[in-house]
């Protein structure tokens, strides 16, 4: 099963970032998101952009779109919910820590939305407390376009770097690295300054 996958992606570009786009929604995707192995599917599918099947730009463009949409259905499913998500019994447990969360939304809500995309167990939950909590959607709005444009490319880069040490003519390696050797710079800038 495993190879008919690897072939179905390798041989259809279309396939493939339908793959990032699928994996980025699911894994941001509340509650869904704590269920599925996501870093070990980008990091197969970064393998298919370092071994140059497919481009980085266009899976990097998949990737945001998936991990936007799934962050916004699940900021509808906090929104539209939340009555019933604070009468949950779950929930009503840790009041405390969702007390604190709350708090932290309201009051940092650029740097609780960033890291919580960095984070997996709070990537799919951050957007769903957002909605819950009614975080105001020019609150939510910034950090999330940037978590979702730096979060594709960082969990690709493990297999980027693999996919780069297959067997690849030596001037396609070069043009890989220098993308990514970009991207982690500007990255790295904009994370210091």
């Amino acid at each position: 099963m495993e190879a008919w996958i690897q072939h179905l992606f390798s041989q259809s570009l279309e396939y493939a970032l339908m793959a990032v786009a699928l994996v980025t929604f699911l894994e941001s995707l509340a509650f869904v998101g704590l269920l599925l192995p996501g870093t070990v599917l980008m990091a197969s599918l970064g393998a298919l952009v370092g071994s140059g099947q497919i481009g980085l730009y266009p899976a990097w463009a998949a990737g945001f779109a998936g991990c936007l949409i799934g962050d916004w259905v699940s900021y509808g499913i906090g929104w539209k919910f939340q009555g019933p998500l604070h009468r949950w019994k779950y929930l009503k447990k840790y009041q405390g820590l969702l007390d604190k969360t709350e708090h932290a939304l309201h009051e940092h809500s650029m740097f609780t939305i960033l890291v919580g995309r960095f984070v997996g167990p709070t990537r799919p939950l951050i957007p769903l407390a957002a909605g819950m909590l009614e975080l105001p959607v020019r609150k939510f709005l910034p950090p999330n376009l940037i978590g979702c444009i730096l979060w594709p490319p960082a969990y690709l880069m493990p297999g980027i770097l693999a996919g780069v040490a297959i067997d690849v003519p030596q001037a396609r390696k070069a043009a890989i690295l220098s993308g990514c050797c970009c991207w982690w710079h500007c990255w790295c800038g904009w994370a210091a300054g």
